[in-house]
């Protein structure tokens, strides 16, 4: 009896054995070098935005921090989208190496993300030679993306990759639908399992995203940005002058106004159904100057359509120029952390 149950004790952890090998590695802490990809576990993000995305971060008044980590994390997000300007730091002629001290700094917040339990999407922003000469451009963009998808390569499937910011002007729905999916081959050659976001053509805008011609390839993720109206939402900014007229607009959440988020966001996820594809509302939020009252009203409603129709989504920002967080009282603006948590 002794020998028949040793003998089934074998045979159980050999199946055990051979269960972990088929299936792999924890997908939670997986990385792409082996283990199963995870779906997908964004849900409620923040970006961090007048950061990184400036030619020298500090330029446009932020500096991030490990403590924003933190911060995030414990105000209920769970991952932070890192707009970050890359050409500004790599070369300009192949292979288009990227600063060694610049990659040193994204690595810190890759750890940081990491250490706080949060998912990290790392994207490609305010790249305008990509923009207004896109296949010119394109051989670099390829160059600055091999090089992280290598250097992450053996990160776990919560660092995502985002392949660029907001096509628009030159990069129209024809050429980006030509371009993404070589920059998509290019991250696949050592990435081939992570998550990997494509915006949507003319600024990411939620009336385009349906031009967008989906890769015959898994794990992507489709994304838009929604800011309607943009006279509320953009109300003073100092860099378009025609929203200064708009200070002091409000939004109440009136019939009027809730059917226009309505509509937006019931045409984003007609789509998707019919692709088959998860969404990220990657961006939205409300200028600084708005009446906070509005900004919580506005806030709070969009959230809640991206939510009812499963879409994953991103605020902008956490403590710029569409802030949420105030910096000089260290702590959220309580009315939109409200809008976006409860």
């Amino acid at each position: 009896m002794k020998k028949i149950i040793e003998k089934i004790i074998k045979i159980g952890l050999a199946a055990i054995l051979m269960l972990t090998v088929l299936t792999g590695c924890d997908s939670s802490s997986g990385s792409s070098g082996g283990g199963q990809a995870p779906e997908t576990s964004l849900k409620r993000g923040v970006n961090f935005g007048n950061a990184l995305e400036a030619s020298k971060e500090g330029d446009w008044g932020v500096v991030i921090q490990e403590s924003y980590f933190r911060i995030v994390k414990d105000g209920g997000f769970d991952f932070v989208r890192l707009p970050i300007n890359w050409h500004s730091h790599s070369q300009s002629t192949a292979p288009y190496t990227i600063d060694a001290s610049y990659f040193a700094r994204i690595d810190q917040m890759v750890d940081w993300a990491n250490k706080y339990g949060l998912s990290l999407i790392i994207d490609v922003h305010h790249f305008d030679d990509m923009i207004y000469n896109p296949y010119q451009t394109l051989p670099r963009l390829q160059g600055i993306w091999k090089q992280i998808a290598e250097r992450y390569a053996n990160q776990p499937y919560s660092i995502y990759f985002e392949i660029l910011n907001e096509p628009n002007a030159s990069l129209t729905s024809d050429v980006w639908n030509d371009i993404y999916p070589q920059v998509l081959a290019t991250i696949r050659e050592s990435n081939p399992d992570r998550w990997v976001i494509i915006d949507g053509p003319f600024w990411s805008n939620w009336q385009t995203l349906d031009e967008l011609r989906l890769a015959d390839a898994p794990r992507i993720i489709a994304s838009f940005h929604y800011y309607n109206p943009m006279e509320f939402t953009h109300q003073g900014v100092e860099w378009d002058s025609k929203y200064a007229q708009y200070v002091g607009m409000t939004w109440t959440g009136s019939e009027s106004q809730r059917n226009d988020v309505d509509n937006s966001f019931n045409h984003v996820a007609s789509w998707a159904e019919n692709n088959n594809i998860p969404i990220l509302l990657g961006e939205f939020g409300t200028y600084y100057k708005a009446p906070m009252n509005s900004r919580a009203n506005w806030t709070q409603y969009v959230r809640q359509k991206a939510e009812e129709k499963n879409f994953s989504w991103a605020v902008w920002d956490f403590n710029a120029g569409f802030p949420i967080y105030n910096n000089s009282e260290n702590q959220w603006y309580s009315e939109l952390i409200d809008a976006l948590m409860k």
